[in-house]
């Protein structure tokens, strides 16, 4: 079998393991409908990826007020950390792929955004949480992380990562931000939400197309 180029893979999770986008769209309607029943719902497609609270921040521009935020996010917890999360998609190759890297000596990490109720709920449905070393969210630490760049940093920082082995694989800005924070190598998802290629392309090491492309380049014979 081949061998991978990286000692450690990080991989955030929606917009790079998984479409997460039906499950959040439809959490979000309810919420609306709960707080603000009958206001036009925004497009929410190009928001996926910082915490929900806000996406509803950037989705409803008519600056919705702290308490109608909390009540917006409480509204979502609800309906996602129940039902909504079982609409999450795996993108094609992600679970095979991730169990070949693994077989191939990477050790496999997960750092998001997401809470860690539905992201545990979310890797046991998909059968791969055994694959991963470790998942940090921001709830990984007491008190939380403030953002995706503080967590990745400690996680760095505990790794006692070498730079040039280990590669962050995400689709948006604050991925982006957290490699070239940490020195590490940064694989854009372009299948994925952020589109971070278009914002920050002199971060990006390696374009990937489709989850595939990954395997393409990071194993070597």
């Amino acid at each position: 079998m081949n061998s991978c180029c990286f000692n450690a893979l990080l991989f955030d999770l929606d917009g790079t393991l998984v479409d997460s986008l039906p499950g959040i769209a439809y959490s979000f309607c309810f919420a609306m409908d709960q707080v603000m029943p009958g206001k036009a719902k925004p497009n929410i497609d190009s928001l996926i990826g910082p915490p929900i609270r806000e996406i509803f921040r950037l989705a409803l521009n008519d600056a919705p007020t702290s308490s109608e935020l909390d009540a917006l996010e409480a509204a979502f917890r609800i309906s996602y950390d129940n039902e909504g999360w079982c609409r999450t998609i795996p993108y094609p190759g992600v679970i095979d792929g991730i169990a070949h890297l693994v077989q191939s000596g990477a050790t496999c990490y997960v750092v998001t955004n997401k809470p860690q109720v539905p992201v545990k709920l979310i890797l046991d449905q998909l059968g791969i949480s055994r694959l991963f070393c470790e998942v940090v969210t921001r709830e990984s630490r007491v008190p939380p992380f403030d953002s995706k760049l503080e967590a990745t940093l400690d996680l760095s920082y505990r790794l006692k990562a070498s730079p040039e082995k280990t590669l962050f694989i995400g689709d948006s800005l604050d991925d982006a931000e957290a490699a070239r924070a940490c020195g590490f190598r940064f694989a854009s998802a372009e299948y994925g939400f952020g589109r971070v290629s278009s914002k920050l392309p002199n971060h990006i090491d390696f374009h990937l197309p489709d989850f595939a492309a990954l395997l393409a380049f990071s194993l070597s014979g």
